[in-house]
């Protein structure tokens, strides 16, 4: 038996549109199944989504916490390189004792040391010289063009200590702001209830993920696209594909217009994440939106009228097709368990008015 967005509630009516067979949620024993694509530009915050996604369903296993370490400890060689970098930047400087601990911090990055030996270095560059890092912490929006930071950056540096023990086991707060870079496709189930979620996190660059947008569009069984934005980053830029400077969520919104080309089925929901809602909230006290966007009417500093904005731009670029916007904080648990309530009503509102049983 095949059915498009089939129910199997005694509640549902199954009306046929115009004859078309369309695939769809089917539903047994009760239960709605729904398959999503995950797709949004680096550092939007899809890594910690699905850190979220695992952790309530069967969560991380003491080995699964293991291979979070080496990406733990990349995150923080990461941040720490990005301060150093951002030191003449901001006219900064060393003291002498830190200049001593840089440079055994470096020997023994060129040495290919163990990463526990390396990390140790960090931390004591990072406990002597603190004042200084904490400056460019405070004045990251000085450089973030040229050197950016992640939003894990922080978070990190401020848990060295314990991260640095000996027989350090992740605890579920580093899981969460743990951020790597996915190189393979990564599927994460999410149940509860009567819904089943299935949701396909594509890596690599352009090539791949063109590859599996077409996968998905052959065999008809895509019900919905998640779509992260790093709404904090109205005012960060970056080279986009081409080389040039522009504007981290103008490259977001291009990103999205692409993926809107695509002959997506009607039945296909877009599911827009609005994310890092609390770090856009504080950025909107001291960055107006309107220097980065001269189009913005709003208020400034206003976080509704900055979202309204953007959820704008998003919804130009679906031409026309129905979108479902989501404002989220991926660090925040309970956020994503309310998004994830939503996100099934979205879906059965969509997939309900295409039901075609065969």
């Amino acid at each position: 038996m095949g059915c498009t967005w089939s129910c199997c509630k005694p509640e549902c009516q199954h009306n046929p549109q115009d004859g078309q067979s369309l695939r769809g949620a089917e539903s047994k024993n009760g239960t709605y199944r729904f398959q999503l694509l995950l797709l949004g530009i680096d550092g939007s915050g899809k890594s910690t989504f699905l850190n979220q996604v695992k952790l309530m369903t069967d969560g991380f296993s003491a080995a699964e916490r293991q291979q979070f370490i080496p990406i733990i400890y990349r995150n923080i060689f990461d941040t720490l390189d990005s301060l150093l970098d951002s030191l003449k930047t901001l006219n900064l400087a060393l003291s002498v004792e830190g200049e001593d601990l840089l440079e055994r911090y470096r020997e023994q990055a060129n040495n290919s040391v163990e990463c526990a030996i390396r990390l140790q270095a960090a931390r004591n560059l990072w406990v002597s010289e603190r004042i200084v890092f904490e400056e460019c912490f405070d004045r990251q929006n000085e450089f973030q063009n040229e050197n950016r930071m992640y939003t894990n950056a922080r978070y990190f540096m401020d848990e060295i200590d314990r991260i640095s023990e000996e027989g350090y086991l992740p605890i579920v707060l580093d899981i969460i702001n743990a951020r790597r870079v996915t190189q393979e496709v990564l599927n994460y189930v999410y149940q509860d209830n009567d819904m089943e979620i299935q949701i396909t996190d594509v890596g690599g660059g352009v090539d791949e993920r063109q590859q599996m947008m077409e996968v998905f569009l052959m065999e008809g069984n895509l019900h919905g696209i998640i779509y992260i934005v790093a709404v904090d980053e109205y005012d960060v830029y970056a080279l986009n594909e081409t080389g040039e400077m522009q504007n981290r969520i103008r490259i977001s919104l291009e990103l999205f217009g692409q993926i809107m080309t695509h002959p997506w089925h009607m039945r296909t929901a877009f599911l827009i994440f609005l994310n890092k809602q609390d770090i856009f909230q504080r950025k909107l006290e001291t960055s107006n939106i309107v220097k980065h966007f001269p189009e913005y009417q709003g208020f400034q500093n206003d976080v509704k009228d900055g979202g309204n904005f953007f959820r704008s731009l998003f919804r130009e670029c679906a031409n026309g097709r129905d979108t479902y916007f989501h404002n989220t904080q991926a660090t925040d648990r309970n956020n994503i368990k309310r998004v994830f309530a939503s996100i099934r009503g979205d879906l059965l509102k969509k997939g309900l008015q295409q039901i075609v049983v065969i």
